[in-house]
């Protein structure tokens, strides 16, 4: 989602969430992940499961119910679907990587939170924006 909402505020000058971010030692977190988690669960949208993986425990989570997009536009849809796109084949490790070369994540020291705007000095690399129109 990080990615999500950072393209999108790049794009058009908005994230999608409206989240905030803290900069974390395995990448961005969202401040509010544990309370939406603990809502969708609750509300029977999603299931939790969990292994244990060497030290430490591995989630995840599983749609129960068809998502309401009515509240999204089409650009952050297709935003999110680029994200998909361009991230989904990443391992955790893979992604974890790629997100502290992206500069809100750089700026940030551990524990800060990410700013929006840093996304208009991003590296090519990361950039979604065309800033030639």
């Amino acid at each position: 989602m990080y990615f999500s909402d950072f393209d999108n505020y790049e794009k058009y000058e908005k994230p999608i969430s409206g989240e905030t971010y803290i900069r974390k030692q395995m990448g961005p977190v969202p401040s509010h992940f544990f309370e939406a988690i603990g809502e969708l669960i609750d509300e029977g949208k999603i299931d939790e499961s969990s292994e244990r993986v060497i030290n430490y425990s591995k989630y995840k989570y599983s749609s129960l119910t068809d998502p309401d997009i009515s509240l999204l536009s089409s650009d952050e849809i297709q935003v999110m679907d680029d994200t998909i796109n361009k991230l989904s084949h990443f391992y955790f490790e893979e992604i974890s990587k790629y997100s502290h070369g992206d500069i809100p994540w750089r700026l940030a020291k551990d524990g800060e939170i990410l700013n929006y705007e840093a996304v208009f000095y991003r590296d090519p690399e990361y950039s979604v924006r065309d800033y030639d129109d």
